[in-house]
């Protein structure tokens, strides 16, 4: 099978993640893609739960037979890094292809990961294009890191949606300042179903 994988910590999962998510199934000819929500890393703050990341983007995506939610790296101990999970799917599923989606922003930094080498020897990476990063950027990155890494690169035709899950925990908190109750300027941002089990579990 041919498999997408989106990690990303979804605090919350919003309509870009969903967006890409569909997108790289059909621009890459992938069977399914999995939604894998990470550990929370100490470098990023307002990161809620696990268990409220795992439900919403199962909410998020309920309507996508062929999106998977996956609690892979939730449920591991200890530090937990992309390559390792790569090289663990692969090993345990080795006829499987994993592609593994990013946007731009951080596909232009991918050398600073940890162990690059063993993230691009067990994965194709599907890169979305971003608002700021120009072509001629991506395609002297993607040369670079085929030639340091004998990397498998695919540079998808879509742009990322530019939608931030810090600009979602603004405009919450701006409504609950303001006392509210209008939801359209949020449902632009997030699917209907989550913004209704954030405010149910008074979540940000």
């Amino acid at each position: 099978m041919n498999i997408g994988i989106l990690g990303g910590t979804f605090s919350p999962i919003h309509n870009a993640h969903v967006n890409m998510a569909v997108e790289a199934y059909k621009e890459l000819n992938l069977d399914k893609v999995i939604i894998m929500p990470l550990k929370t890393p100490p470098h990023k703050y307002n990161i809620i739960a696990a268990n409220h990341r795992f439900n919403m983007a199962k909410l998020a995506t309920k309507d996508y037979p062929y999106i998977e939610v996956s609690d892979y790296e939730l449920t591991r101990e200890g530090t937990t890094y992309t390559a390792d999970t790569l090289s663990m799917l692969k090993r345990e599923n080795p006829d499987n292809t994993y592609t593994f989606i990013v946007g731009a922003d951080s596909f232009m930094y991918m050398e600073k990961w940890y162990h690059p080498e063993i993230l691009f020897a067990n994965a194709v990476v599907g890169v979305f294009k971003r608002n700021g990063i120009s072509d001629e950027e991506l395609y002297n990155k993607k040369t670079f890191f085929e030639n340091s890494y004998n990397a498998r690169i695919k540079l998808l035709k879509t742009d990322c949606i530019n939608i931030s899950s810090s600009e979602i925990r603004d405009h919450i908190k701006n409504r609950m300042n303001r006392n509210n109750n209008s939801t359209d300027d949020i449902l632009s941002l997030v699917p209907s179903n989550v913004l209704e089990y954030i405010y149910n579990n008074a979540l940000y």
